[in-house]
């Protein structure tokens, strides 16, 4: 096992990070290193020891989109592409806050300059110009946003869903469900055949939701976040 520096990562919250993948965790033992501030363990399966450093669950589900169920949309919402002409931006920018809050980068109180907001914001403002994002949708009521999702193309029959929010106050009106299949009809527009999401294990609400529309658990991992104070 050798640490991967993650320039990206380093270069963003201003602090050297590294990743390290962990095939053994039965026998896995780590010293902090002095010259990485933070360092992303992964694992297929939980390291003893390491409880109090564990950070994330995080669950990847996967959907064949080769079909839309239109009986579950809310007929009564607008759902379309996001238009900084037409909708708020920081409407969208507070829903995008509030996705999160399962986030790793929100559950780990080490992080002590705003990175969460920081990270987040920049998930947004890429997804929006289309830096990583295909499109961004948004759902409209009255002129305001009660949600959004963001579809990433992940390989040329996989797209991926980034990002996905909706208002407290429109929750149980079938806005999440409405976003996802309206995503999903676009994926197949686009000739995706599969779809897959990644989400947090301990976020029940997001994991019931994809359940809901035929999203199935495909792969879980083990995350991390060993600080270079941190003794093990």
């Amino acid at each position: 096992m050798q640490l991967a520096s993650l320039k990206w990562d380093s270069d963003f919250f201003g602090y050297n990070i590294a990743k390290l993948e962990v095939d053994d965790p039965i026998n896995f033992s780590f010293s902090s290193s002095p010259f990485f501030r933070l360092v992303y363990v992964f694992s297929k399966q939980p390291i003893h020891g390491f409880e109090s450093k564990l950070v994330d669950k995080k669950a990847c589900f996967f959907t064949d989109c080769i079909s839309i169920n239109n009986e579950i949309v809310n007929q009564d919402i607008l759902i379309e592409p996001f238009d900084a002409l037409s909708h708020s931006y920081d409407q969208l920018k507070s829903l995008t806050l509030e996705s999160g809050i399962f986030s790793r980068f929100f559950v780990d109180k080490n992080f002590v300059n705003n990175e969460y907001s920081k990270l987040y914001t920049k998930w947004i403002e890429n997804s929006v110009s289309k830096v990583s994002a295909v499109e961004v949708f948004v759902a409209v009521q009255d002129n305001e946003l009660l949600g959004f999702i963001t579809l990433t193309k992940k390989a040329d029959d996989l797209a991926d869903i980034g990002l996905l929010a909706v208002s407290p106050k429109a929750r149980g009106r079938k806005v999440a469900t409405s976003l996802i299949e309206h995503a999903k009809g676009y994926a197949i527009n686009l000739g995706f055949t599969r779809i897959q999401v990644v989400t947090q294990l301990n976020n029940s609400p997001a994991v019931k939701l994809y359940e809901s529309v035929g999203f199935e658990l495909k792969e879980l991992t083990y995350i991390y976040h060993i600080w270079n104070y941190d003794t093990i």
